[in-house]
């Protein structure tokens, strides 16, 4: 089995962002992970917004594709 290497490929800080990163990643079969750091999970599920930011995570392979048409979507890196 290969090793498959995963990277950042962007940190959002509301749901409006994280809904449009996962949006484009799902369109486009890109595979990902979202990491929330304290307790940012909890929150979300609870309020429907965190006060943490979120990680988004794409396999190396997979990273300049993702990073471009994220790019393309919120105007930014």
């Amino acid at each position: 089995m290969d090793d498959v290497n995963i990277v950042t490929l962007t940190v959002v800080s509301s749901n409006f962002e994280l809904s449009m990163v996962v949006g484009t990643l799902e369109e486009n079969n890109i595979p990902y992970l979202l990491r929330n750091y304290d307790a940012g999970n909890y929150m979300r599920l609870l309020t429907g917004s965190a006060m943490s930011s979120t990680e988004v995570l794409v396999e190396e392979n997979s990273y300049t594709k993702a990073k471009d048409l994220i790019m393309l979507v919120l105007g930014h890196e």
